[in-house]
This record gives structure tokens, sequence and C-alpha cells, in this order.
């Protein structure tokens, strides 16, 4: 070791233990930025300054008194299950000429984003189609509905199953997915 001389050992290790720190920091962002349970808010800082306007349409949500109902069929590798919304009033009756888009991401793996429009159906007020919900558990949907002038809001939790209809979670503060008047 003719270059290691006693001048040369420490600043030598100092360098080595720099550059084990950089390799190690790197690394673990790489493991981190790889996990699929692992999620950021798409323009989280743009929301949180508007944090006022959606306030102020959760205000406009609870005059309008409006209330979903949703139905997603069974997740199945064959198909993607279909999500049926029934869209009521606050006095029951059925909400129709309504334009409905939502966003659903399963709450284990946020990050895989589905994106889907529900087209009218037959029946006045039910608005569905096929929804790429390719995993069972808990989802979350958020979805906009536009009628005219009139905009609402709502996110709903479900949770998806391979045998049966998903179950509405009703548990989680905040949730307005119950009557108005309801507790």
């Amino acid at each position: 070791m003719g270059w290691l001389t006693r001048e040369r050992i420490w600043p030598t290790l100092v360098i080595v233990a720099l550059a084990a720190n950089v390799i190690l920091i790197v690394t673990l962002a790489r493991i981190a930025g790889n996990d699929p349970s692992f999620a950021v808010e798409p323009d989280y800082y743009a929301k949180a300054i508007a944090w006022d306007s959606v306030q102020a349409q959760r205000g406009r949500d609870d005059l309008l008194g409006w209330r979903v109902l949703p139905t997603l069929t069974a997740v199945t590798p064959e198909a993607s299950p279909s999500l049926t919304l029934e869209l009521l009033d606050r006095d029951g009756r059925p909400v129709t000429g309504a334009e409905i888009s939502l966003e659903a991401m399963p709450v284990a793996f946020a990050s895989h984003v589905v994106r889907a429009t529900l087209a009218a159906r037959e029946t006045p007020g039910q608005y569905g189609g096929p929804v790429a919900v390719d995993r069972t558990g808990l989802w979350e949907f958020r979805v906009l509905v536009v009628r005219a002038t009139d905009r609402f809001t709502v996110n709903l939790r479900l949770d998806a199953s391979a045998t049966s209809l998903a179950t509405i979670v009703t548990d989680r503060p905040g949730d307005r997915l119950r009557p108005t008047g309801a507790e």
C-alpha cells in the first residue's frame, strides 16, 4: 500500500464514509420510490391552496342534498366489474340529465388510479358502466356529478369482493352517504 501513507488515511476514511452514505441514500430512495403502496397526492400543493374552494364545494353539496347509492359487481379476472350509481335528490327523487366522472383507487395501492365516465341507464337517476377495478379490497371512489350549473362531489369507499356485490363502508368520519338528518 504505497499510496496509502499515514497522512492520507484520515482523508481517505472521510471520503469513503461520505461515498458510502451517498450510495446508501440513493439505494433507499430507489427502494422507497418503487413501493406500490406508496402514493403522493397529485397537485397536492395546488389543492392545499384551493382549500377554501373545496370547503365552498362541500357547502354547495350540502345545499343540493343529493345522495349517491353505489352498486359494484364482483371483481373477476375475466371482465371489469360494473359500477352503478343511483343519484337521488333531497326528497328521494331520481336526478336525471347528469354527467358523472370518477377516479377510483385501491386504498392499499393509492398510486394505481382508475378513471371512468358513467353513462345514464334506462332507469331514471341511474348511471353506470365498467370500471377497471382489478383487485378486491377497500377502494376509494371520488365522484364528480355535473348537471347544468349544478356541481356535486362525493367520496365513496367500497369494499370490493370476488364473490358478491361490494359493501359500502360508512363508518369513516366525514362520509356523506347517509341521508340528510340521519345520524
